[in-house]
């Protein structure tokens, strides 16, 4: 099912034409940069609304990388993190 999707969007960017515009102006309207990128994405069905305050402002992103730069946060954080004389003894 995906690989005929990613197929289709692939026919439908290299060609152009209406389809094309419509993609565009579909992904510019939620705020997004109209990339091929972010339209693959959004095409594809990954970019979700989320809705950020409770005053219902809406944003539209893909869970899958926002998820990705939090886990890379939190690595970076623990790389520095120093073990007890206990932990270093036991290692020798």
């Amino acid at each position: 099912m995906s690989k005929d999707k990613k197929l289709q969007f692939n026919r439908i960017w290299k060609k152009g034409g209406k389809a094309k515009q419509t993609l565009l102006q579909k992904v510019a309207v939620r705020g997004l940069e109209t990339t091929e990128k972010i339209c693959f994405e959004y095409y594809m069905g990954w970019i979700k609304p989320f809705v950020v305050t409770k005053w219902g402002k809406v944003e539209h992103k893909n869970p899958y990388w926002d998820m990705f730069r939090k886990r890379n946060r939190s690595n970076n954080a623990r790389r520095g993190k120093k073990h007890s004389k206990r932990h270093n003894k036991n290692k020798n």
